[in-house]
């Protein structure tokens, strides 16, 4: 489907950051980064941000909980159960290094479906258990959790009346970045519901400013100019040494800014970026299936170079997940309970 903006172009280019990002952890190599950020976690900053904008922005076209979170679910877990019945019933047997009888016979093996209700599991026996990033059959499904957190919460807020909720979006940006910080700090590790506070946390702060930017409206005006000058400003925030409060500052600045910078340019309609979607929206197909065949390659071609694993791993990941989205995703989709509407002259008035 095409849209007059360029929010799938920007989906894609997110998805092939994560992508790029994984293949150098994934083969035993250094992550780069950039702006001591890893690579690939800029493209779950980007899915979180667009998210958070299009989710707050859905919910106030239409405030149906129930057909709200109809639309969620079918847009997150028929394809998640796919990948996830897919890797246990056949990558498993074929990738484990145990016999398959022993493989199915183990109890853990079905642990794994667990994942089909955000309950993270990445262990599955004798799966890439000699990889540089071991026994990590699917790292990148740690964020979904995260971002169904996200879709309980976006609704409670924007319940409150008129600015308030600007502010409590707002509010939860910063709260959420400096907590991460402070957890990542002080070196706590917690875990609720196999699912890492702080790393929820960080992101919900960039899904929270991509809400407050659909609630605010006009009151907050997206330019290009001012998208420059937020891209500064993050860079500043980033390499400028500013004392003992130096990562809580870059966190809010970074949590701001982005975000913004990101929804600024996604609401523009560009030429030729604005159709990246008319073959069908493959961001969540590639997100999903990136992370076990890039595994995979690094399990049957440990010595490739990692230029070559990036375009071997969109070679047979982009074509899964263009199956997933016409196969699975799109139908799903079409089960979206639609707002019903009423007749021109009905005579009431539907604000």
């Amino acid at each position: 489907m095409k849209h007059s903006n360029n929010f799938d172009f920007i989906r894609l280019v997110a998805a092939s950051i994560v992508i790029i990002g994984h293949a150098f952890p994934l083969n035993g190599l250094v992550d780069p980064g950039i702006l001591g950020t890893p690579i690939a976690t800029y493209g779950v900053m980007i899915f979180f941000s667009i998210s958070g904008y299009l989710i707050a922005t859905s919910w106030m076209n239409d405030p149906n909980p129930v057909r709200y979170m109809l639309k969620r679910s079918l847009r997150i877990f028929p394809a998640l159960a796919l990948i996830i019945l897919l890797t246990v019933f056949v990558l498993g047997p074929i990738v484990s290094t145990l016999e398959i009888q022993d493989y199915f016979a183990n109890s853990r093996t079905y642990s794994h479906l667990r994942n089909i209700g955000l309950y993270i599991i990445y262990y599955l026996p004798g799966v890439f258990e000699h990889a540089p990033v071991p026994n990590a059959v699917n790292g990148s499904l740690w964020s979904l959790p995260a971002e169904f957190f996200m879709y309980l919460v976006t609704p409670v807020l924007i319940l409150l009346p008129a600015r308030r909720k600007d502010l409590a979006f707002a509010l939860l940006a910063i709260v959420a970045a400096c907590v991460a910080v402070y957890i990542q700090v002080k070196g706590m590790m917690l875990v609720v519901y196999a699912t890492e506070v702080r790393a929820t946390l960080s992101m919900a702060a960039y899904f929270a400013m991509g809400a407050f930017l659909a609630v605010a409206g006009k009151r907050v005006p997206l330019k290009t100019e001012y998208a420059v000058f937020a891209f500064f400003a993050y860079v500043l925030a980033n390499v400028l040494p500013m004392g003992q409060y130096g990562a809580y500052i870059a966190a809010v600045v970074s949590s701001v800014t982005l975000p913004y910078i990101l929804i600024t340019a996604g609401t523009q309609s560009t030429a030729r970026l604005e159709s990246a979607g008319k073959y069908g929206d493959i961001s969540y197909g590639i997100y999903l299936y990136a992370f076990p065949i890039q595994q995979l390659l690094q399990a049957k071609l440990p010595a490739m170079p990692v230029v070559a694993h990036i375009g071997l791993a969109f070679l047979f990941t982009v074509p899964c997940a263009m199956l997933s989205w016409h196969l699975i995703e799109k139908r799903a989709l079409s089960l979206k309970p639609r707002k019903a509407r009423l007749p021109a002259n009905s005579g009431i008035s539907v604000a």
